[in-house]
């Protein structure tokens, strides 16, 4: 992050909590680009890879925000107009490209030099919605087939 004025070197910590290789993973996680968003604490996040059928895989990502509506709302997308990117929605949408095409989504290898990004119209057609889950977290599933 070296290249980002004003950025720590490490914006995201945490440990893992449980692996089940290569089905599960528990870890806390914490954003610290901000120290209103360090001071939330840790939240949990559990990734779970489920082959379906026909070659298809399910990737769930289940991120538990209680106590951490800052990092709910960056998480979720809502500062995207302010540069903080789309959330959860558009990692999972520029990992589902990466594995199927093997190319990154142009928003995700970082704006060329005088190039902004992409409008948030434009990257709302490539990202999925997230789904909230009952203990307020967000909840992203996507499928994916491998040519």
């Amino acid at each position: 992050m070296k290249a980002f004025p004003n950025v720590p070197d490490v914006i995201i910590d945490g440990e893992v909590v449980e692996a089940d290789a290569p089905r599960k993973l528990v870890q806390t996680w914490r954003m610290l680009m901000e120290p209103s968003l360090a001071a939330e604490g840790f939240t949990r996040l559990t990734t779970e890879i489920e082959p379906v059928r026909g070659g298809v895989t399910r990737l769930t990502v289940t991120h538990d925000l209680n106590g951490a509506p800052g990092l709910a709302a960056l998480v979720a997308g809502q500062h995207e107009s302010q540069g903080a990117g789309g959330g959860w929605s558009e990692v999972l949408s520029g990992l589902k490209t990466l594995l199927e095409t093997g190319a990154q989504l142009p928003f995700q290898s970082g704006p060329e030099k005088n190039e902004s990004r992409p409008s948030g119209e434009a990257r709302e057609k490539a990202a999925c919605a997230p789904r909230p889950t009952k203990n307020a977290g967000a909840r992203d599933s996507l499928p994916s087939r491998r040519s």
